[in-house]
This record gives C-alpha cells, sequence and structure tokens, in this order.
C-alpha cells in the first residue's frame, strides 16, 4: 500500500527534525536566560540604579537583546521543527528582517558603548558623548540596521527541496542565490561584512586602549598609595621619636630630682650624725670627773706598796 504524498512529506520532516534535538534544546535554554537575564537588568537599571549618561545605552541594549532572543530563538525553534514543511513565507521574511535589525542594532550599541567608555576613561577632559549625540547615534544606529537587514524580506523566498528518493518535494524559508543578482549578492554580503569588521576592530583597539589606560591609572595608584604609606610610615616614626625624647626628658628630670633629693639627705644625715658624736663625747667628760678625794685616797696604797 502506497503511502499519501503528505504521510511522506511528514516522515521526512520527522527524519529532519530529529537532526536538530540537541539545537532545540540549546534555543530552549538560549529564550529562557536571554528573556529573563535581559529583564532582570531592565528592571535593576530602571528602578534600582540612578540614571546616569554612563547608563544610558544599558537598558536600551537590554531590550534590544531581549527582542534577539525573543524573535531568534523561536523562528530557529520553528524552522527545526518544519525543516521541509515550512510555508509560512511572510512570517520568514518578517521575522529573518527583525531579528537581523535587532542582532546588528545590538552590535552598534556595544561600539556606541565601547566609543563612550573610551572617552570617559581614556578623555575624561575631553569632549563626551552629549544627550544629542546619544539621540543621533541611536538613529544613525537604527538607519544602519535597517539598510543591513534590508535585503531579507526581498530576497527571502520558500525554497523547494526535492527528494527523489520519496518522491515528494519539501519547502523551506531562505534566499535562493541563483536568482538573485550577483553584483547585488556581492553588496548585501560585502556590505554587512564590512560593518562587522569595522565594529570588531573598534571594539579592538579602543578595548585594548581602555586597558591600557586602567593598567597605567593602577600602576599610579599603587606608586601613590605607597608614597601615602612612606609618609605615614615617616609621620609615625617622628611622633614616636618626639614621644621618646619627651619620656626621655622626663626619666631625666625625675632622675635629677631623685638625685638632688638623695644627697640633700645624705648631707643631713651626715650633720645628724656629727651633732650626736659630740653630744656623747661630752658627756662622758662630765660623768667621770677627777676628784681630789680620789686622789687624796690613793696615795696610802702607792705608799704602802713602795715601803715593802
Amino acid at each position: 500500500m502506497n503511502d499519501s504524498v503528505e504521510d511522506r512529506l511528514t516522515t521526512w520532516n520527522l527524519v529532519e527534525a530529529r537532526k536538530y534535538i540537541l539545537h532545540d534544546v540549546f534555543l530552549v535554554l538560549y529564550f529562557i536566560l536571554g528573556l529573563v537575564g535581559n529583564l532582570i537588568v531592565l528592571i535593576v537599571y530602571k528602578l534600582r540604579l540612578k540614571q546616569t549618561e554612563g547608563k544610558y545605552f544599558i537598558p536600551i541594549l537590554a531590550f534590544v537583546d531581549m527582542f534577539v532572543c525573543i524573535f531568534k530563538a523561536p523562528l530557529d525553534l520553528w524552522k527545526n521543527l518544519l525543516p521541509v514543511k515550512f510555508t509560512y513565507i511572510i512570517s520568514c521574511q518578517i521575522m529573518w528582517f527583525l531579528f537581523n535589525m535587532c542582532g546588528f542594532s545590538s552590535i552598534f550599541l556595544l561600539a556606541v558603548i565601547t566609543l563612550q567608555r573610551y572617552l570617559k576613561v581614556c578623555r575624561p577632559f575631553g569632549s563626551q558623548l552629549s544627550l544629542k549625540l546619544r539621540r543621533i547615534s541611536l538613529l544613525v544606529i537604527f538607519v544602519l540596521s535597517v539598510t543591513v537587514s534590508a535585503p531579507f524580506i526581498i530576497w527571502s523566498e520558500q525554497l523547494r527541496i526535492p527528494n527523489f528518493e520519496l518522491n515528494v518535494t519539501g519547502y523551506m524559508c531562505g534566499i535562493n542565490t541563483m536568482k538573485v543578482d550577483h553584483n547585488s549578492y556581492r553588496t548585501f554580503v560585502f556590505y554587512p561584512s564590512l560593518v562587522i569588521v569595522g565594529v570588531m576592530m573598534e571594539l579592538i583597539i579602543l578595548n585594548l586602549l581602555i586597558g591600557r589606560h586602567m593598567i597605567i591609572a593602577s600602576k599610579m595608584f599603587t606608586v601613590m598609595n605607597n608614597v601615602l604609606r612612606m609618609k605615614t610610615t615617616n609621620t609615625q616614626l617622628s611622633a614616636s621619636h618626639n614621644s621618646l625624647e619627651t619620656s626621655f626628658a622626663n626619666i631625666n628630670s625625675v632622675s635629677i630630682s631623685l638625685a638632688e633629693n638623695d644627697i640633700e639627705n645624705t648631707s643631713n644625715n651626715t650633720n645628724n650624725g656629727n651633732m650626736s658624736t659630740n653630744c656623747d663625747v661630752s658627756g662622758r667628760q662630765t660623768n667621770t670627773p677627777i676628784t681630789e678625794e680620789r686622789i687624796a685616797a690613793a696615795k696610802p696604797l702607792f705608799v704602802d706598796d713602795y715601803s715593802y
């Protein structure tokens, strides 16, 4: 029993769709993480942080990246689920245009943000991006993104994919380069490529200059910090030296005072000792007088001894 054309096309589509399962999982994660992450950035920058000129482009970049996730992931997932049965050509053209426009807008915004950071870091006293210039840059970004993405609407079409083995014909969304004028196609390829290469060169050069300036500033900060530490150490040492000199002066004055007191006490003790000695000598002289009665009493003894 022969299957119908639709059944064979469905079978072929299922076989082709299984080849993109890992890609489908990645697209789902990409959609969820990109949507949630950019929503958090929008909420934080709009409601939590103070609005300054340096943060002007960040919420816009988050908004554009969120739309890239919204258009890119569903479109690719849709194409992966219907790899040979995609017949929604108008939807394909519009979504491809919106996806590429948001994608190029994100790239151009990164270039402007890098330029703004370069001016802030490396030319802080020079001219900066004023509010008028920032708004003009947004307009230029929009125009460039539209011009780069416009060919996707013009050239995207429903491509026929024959399967001779199953004797069916599938359909997909794409660009038939055989029908497009070669000069136009070269221009279409060259123009976006030139823009992307220019933006990448600008990002690389300016970020290198910013990194170099930050390294120099970090080294200068380290040197200044060391100088300040040395000055602080010298000040502390000087204060300690003055404190030690004051302490030594106080100690010397106390020592001199104590020495003077000791000398004074010693001299007082010496004077007191001399006075007590004089008193003893005079006492002994007055307490033991040699009287005449003692002399008369001692004479007979001497005479008697001599008579024998």
